[in-house]
């Protein structure tokens, strides 16, 4: 679905302004605002709304640190790392074995140890740079690491910005901003309303969870996610 800020926030600014209200372009400009904050707040949880990209780098020999960032080996800093492999010369793929910051603490006694090929990797997500250790330190050349990286899906600059997401991201977004201005307004949600949000929010939460990690073989209903 394709559809513009100003769309989506001059149809939400109708629902609660009733038949015949013409909003303002001060009341467009602060619903712009919360519309941004809502996206921003969304980085603290997993209801955020991803774009989902797989990177790649060679695997050096005796290097086992690869930073996220401006001027780094990758360069945008995602907000979390879902899967980690390697591939080879022969195209033959290893799974590498994600941990969370308690496994990593209990496994790092193999941290010094050296490997042809690296079985498990931490994601430590610093800020600006973040960084991913992979373990054991791998000591052959020919390998290339590459990690699903989720990002946020799409930055807003105006009211002008195209959305080009699925029909139900524009449902998400339509009703937390609904929820986020109608006191303002003196628009009481509808038990529709509060439904539709809950499952929307539930939904987009499943989607995000840590425990369903996406694998080579992609589910088709996520297939958007996948941007390269």
């Amino acid at each position: 679905m394709s559809t513009t800020v100003a769309t989506l926030i001059a149809d939400v600014l109708n629902t609660v302004g009733g038949d015949g209200f013409t909003p303002t372009q001060e009341q467009t400009d602060r619903a712009f605002r919360k519309l941004k904050n809502i996206l921003a707040n969304e980085s603290l949880d997993r209801g955020m709304l991803f774009d989902s990209t797989i990177l790649s780098t060679p695997l050096v020999v005796g290097t086992n640190e690869y930073l996220f960032g401006t001027g780094e080996v990758f360069t945008s800093r995602p907000n979390y790392v879902d899967l980690v492999y390697i591939v080879g010369a022969d195209n033959e793929r290893h799974d590498v074995d994600l941990l969370d910051e308690e496994e990593y603490h209990v496994r790092l006694g193999d941290l010094t140890e050296e490997l042809e090929i690296p079985y498990f990797a931490y994601y430590k997500p610093l800020y600006p740079t973040s960084k991913l250790t992979v373990y054991p330190i791998p000591d052959t050349a020919g390998y290339t690491l590459y990690v699903h990286a989720r990002f946020i899906l799409q930055e807003i600059t105006s009211v002008s910005t195209t959305l080009l997401v699925p029909d139900e991201y524009i449902s998400v977004l339509e009703n937390k901003l609904l929820r986020a201005i109608a006191s303002s307004y003196g628009y009481a949600l509808t038990r529709e309303d509060r439904e539709v949000g809950l499952l929307a929010e539930q939904n987009l939460l499943k989607v995000n969870s840590k425990k369903n990690k996406l694998t080579k073989n992609i589910p088709s209903e996520l297939s958007f996610m996948v941007r390269r």
